[in-house]
């Protein structure tokens, strides 16, 4: 067996954060996955192993992949690890607020899953959210999708956009609980926090254009991660316009993504050269994706076949 799965990031269309409820703080989100990935390399072993490359991130059980793997130990084999060699691939950056070790602990439960044959219950996704964190779940839906809760309760949408997105990764990256404590500084009123229900426009579906997506797009968070991070705001009054009226924070940050028109390819280096030089880390053009079974279940009829 040797096996490659790749583990997409995701940005949040819009992002309304409510008061905290004992730590944690209410959240209704649009999340969409987007083609950036880590990937995961599976092969048969005569013990598990794991192992990082790409970007310096902890290999040991403070790796999400790691507790994702002894969360189905836990629940499917007995406690025994699995007997594989598990390497990943770092490619989306920490810190970001797109997702990357989510992502990375789910695909690796849902590869699983697949390969033993199991049906992943409600007690082993509650243990899994527990141990890998609230935005794992929603990386076990078809990439695009509600979240609402502390991030555990995802109603998967019936439909993927496909729009061109660039994604603008500065240098300085933000702690999510740092974004939070500020947010509530800035909040301090319950009045003044946002209490909406969580629902998705009736404008938006698949054949949305990025003009209209731009007029539904929203993140809380963004004002209190600007006020840490001032190049941030930096960085987006550099982007022009039409675009930056389409230009949103992911999550908590630091990560700020445009969304293009189709046609609106050709003007990404122009965006780019607009940006303020050594704040950015990273700019990557890709598009909205959704996460299909297929890559499973032909890597796993693959696997079969090879090992």
């Amino acid at each position: 067996m040797d096996l490659q799965i790749n583990c997409p990031a995701k940005v949040n269309l819009f992002l309304y954060v409510q008061p905290p409820v004992e730590g944690f703080h209410p959240i209704c989100s649009f999340m969409h996955t987007i083609g950036w990935y880590d990937s995961l390399h599976i092969r048969r072993a005569e013990r598990f192993s794991f192992h990082v490359s790409g970007m310096a991130v902890p290999a040991g059980s403070d790796n999400l992949v790691v507790r994702a793997v002894a969360c189905f130990a836990r629940h499917f084999l007995d406690g025994r690890l699995p007997r594989l060699r598990v390497s990943l691939h770092k490619r989306i950056p920490h810190a970001a607020g797109l997702g990357g070790g989510s992502a990375d602990a789910a695909m690796m439960a849902r590869f699983l899953a697949a390969w033993h044959g199991c049906s992943l219950h409600r007690e082993f996704m509650q243990d899994f959210v527990r141990s890998c964190g609230c935005d794992t779940a929603f990386f076990f839906s078809s990439g695009s999708a509600l979240v609402s809760g502390r991030g555990e309760d995802v109603r998967p949408l019936p439909f993927s956009l496909s729009l061109p997105v660039l994604v603008i990764k500065p240098t300085q990256g933000l702690a999510t609980s740092g974004v939070y404590h500020k947010w509530d500084e800035d909040n301090p009123l319950p009045a003044a926090r946002s209490n909406r229900p969580c629902s998705l426009p009736p404008a938006l579906g698949r054949d949305v254009s990025a003009a209209e997506l731009g007029a539904v797009m929203h993140n809380d968070l963004q004002q209190a991660a600007f006020s840490l991070c001032p190049d941030l705001a930096r960085i987006a009054t550099a982007v022009p316009e039409p675009f930056s009226r389409r230009l949103m924070l992911s999550g908590s940050g630091s990560a700020l993504y445009v969304v293009l028109e189709p046609d609106e390819r050709a003007a990404v280096p122009s965006i780019i050269a607009h940006l303020p030089g050594g704040l950015v880390e990273k700019s990557i053009l890709t598009k909205f994706i959704a996460i299909g079974t297929d890559q499973f279940t032909s890597f796993l009829q693959r696997g079969k076949q090879t090992t």
